[in-house]
């Protein structure tokens, strides 16, 4: 699988691997499904009100359908995007996101364009697959257009803490523990997963990491575990700035 990268504006490289073709298929897949089944509802909902009602009441009901349910229905995904920062109800069981190539959230505009090129991506014998498969990070027509591509939601949410942290360093920032530049990446990403962690366990699992993390670096401090956790990835990434 290939992997994008973003260059952070602190000069970071951080690696986010594209949501595969399978996961953006099944992903489509769910929504239509959803907006199969809210099109259906409503269009029998209103042919019952229709056969209870006045013909001349008959128009009025059309309108209205047209109004809450197929206008909601062509603007499915849009809204969806942009109301919920890049997952639709079957990107979210996909366990995908839309984002920019930078890894930020999309503006309304990149939203909009990705939309308005379903026309050509999905609704034109799904040649939107063409470049999907053909292409590096897995982009359809919309993507390329409006500069953004689906990730894993996993890689979303590290790329998040990475530019939450990125925030606290300044150019005047010293480093507390010099034992952080010895830490790989993959211990970083062990860090992050477990202070981004949103189950019962996250205390006990933080705790255990601060623990083995002390002794793997031999550091002797009594600063509380979250905190020495995330000193410890701020200096990573000062001694990663320092390297470039």
């Amino acid at each position: 699988m290939a992997y994008s990268s973003i260059i952070t504006n602190s000069y970071v490289r951080i690696d986010q691997e594209p949501a595969s073709v399978g996961h953006r298929v099944l992903a489509r897949t769910i929504d239509s499904l959803l907006l199969f089944a809210y099109v259906l509802l409503i269009s029998v909902l209103c042919g019952i009100y229709i056969n209870l009602t006045e013909k001349k009441e008959i128009d009025l009901v059309l309108a209205i359908m047209i109004v809450v349910c197929f206008l909601p229905a062509l603007c499915y995904s849009l809204l969806w995007e942009v109301f919920n920062r890049g997952q639709s109800p079957g990107k979210k069981l996909a366990g995908i996101r839309v984002v920019m190539r930078d890894g930020s959230t999309p503006s309304f505009s990149a939203y909009l364009l990705r939309w308005v090129m379903l026309i050509i991506d999905l609704y034109m014998s799904c040649i939107g697959l063409i470049p999907m498969i053909l292409t590096r990070n897995n982009q359809r027509f919309g993507d390329l257009a409006g500069g953004t591509l689906v990730v894993k939601e996993n890689d979303f949410r590290w790329i998040q803490l990475i530019f939450h942290e990125l925030r606290h360093l300044t150019e005047d920032y010293h480093p507390i523990f010099p034992q952080a530049e010895h830490l790989s990446l993959e211990q970083m990403n062990l860090i992050a997963e477990t202070l981004s962690d949103k189950t019962n366990k996250r205390s006990q699992r933080i705790h255990q990491l601060a623990l083995q993390a002390r002794s793997f670096l031999k550091i002797e401090t009594t600063i509380p575990d979250e905190h020495f956790l995330r000193t410890l990835m701020r200096d990573y990434q000062y001694y990663t700035l320092e390297e470039i």
